[in-house]
C-alpha cells in the first residue's frame, strides 16, 4: 500500500499501521467518545484489529479516504478522519478524550479539506448530532456552512437523533446535497 501522508503544524495524517491498534482500542472503547459516533463502544482488542482491517480495506477498495490522526513529534495516534467516496462525500472524525479541546480536529479537517479540493472534489458534507455542538464548531471553523437539520433513526443504536448537515463547495456553486433531507420526514432549516 502506498504510504500517503499529509502534515500540519502539529499533526501527521497518515495510513493506519498495526502499532495503532492499542490506540484504536482506546478510542473506540471509550463510551464517552462513542456517544456521538454511530456505533457502540467496542470491548476487545479483536474488535480493534477488525477496525484496523476495515480501514485498510476501505483504502484498498477506494471507497473511503482514511487517515490516522497522529502527533507529528511522536507519531502517536490521537484520532481518525475519513471521507466517503460515495455521493455524500461525508467527512467524519474523532479524537481521543484526553486530546480533545486542543484544536486537533479543526487542524486535521482543514488539511483534509484542502487535499480534497486539490484532488477534484466539488463538495464535502459533514453531519453532527445537535447534542454535540463542539463538532459543529469544528465544521464552522473549517468554513463549512450549515445547510439544514433533519431527524434520523440512528442505526445500530436505534434512537432518534437530530443532525445538522454542513457542506463546503469548492466550485463556488450553490449546490446543496439533499439526500439526508429527502430521506427524513422531519427536516427544517434553522437560523444559525
Amino acid at each position: 500500500m502506498e504510504r500517503f501522508v499529509l502534515a500540519t503544524e502539529r499533526l501527521c495524517l497518515r495510513p493506519f499501521q498495526k502499532s495503532d491498534i492499542p490506540k484504536i482500542y482506546e478510542l473506540y472503547s471509550d463510551a464517552e467518545v462513542n456517544t456521538f459516533l454511530p456505533w457502540f463502544p467496542i470491548d476487545s482488542y479483536e474488535q480493534a484489529e477488525a477496525i484496523y482491517e476495515q480501514y485498510r480495506k476501505s483504502i484498498q477498495e477506494q471507497n473511503r479516504i482514511c487517515f490516522c490522526m497522529a502527533l507529528k513529534d511522536s507519531d502517536e495516534m490521537i484520532g481518525y478522519i475519513h471521507v466517503s467516496c460515495e455521493d455524500s462525500h461525508d467527512l467524519g472524525y474523532a479524537v481521543l478524550k484526553d486530546k480533545q479541546n486542543r484544536g486537533y480536529a479543526s487542524e486535521a479537517v482543514s488539511e483534509v479539506l484542502a487535499y480534497l479540493k486539490e484532488s477534484g472534489f466539488d463538495y464535502v458534507t459533514a453531519t453532527h448530532d445537535q447534542n454535540n455542538p463542539a463538532s459543529g464548531q469544528v465544521m464552522r471553523k473549517c468554513r463549512m456552512k450549515y445547510a439544514y437539520s433533519y431527524e434520523e433513526m440512528w442505526q445500530p443504536k436505534n434512537f432518534a437523533v437530530v443532525f445538522d448537515m454542513y457542506q463546503i463547495n469548492f466550485d463556488s456553486s450553490d449546490f446543496v446535497y439533499m439526500k439526508y433531507w429527502n430521506q427524513s420526514e422531519n427536516h427544517w432549516i434553522e437560523k444559525k
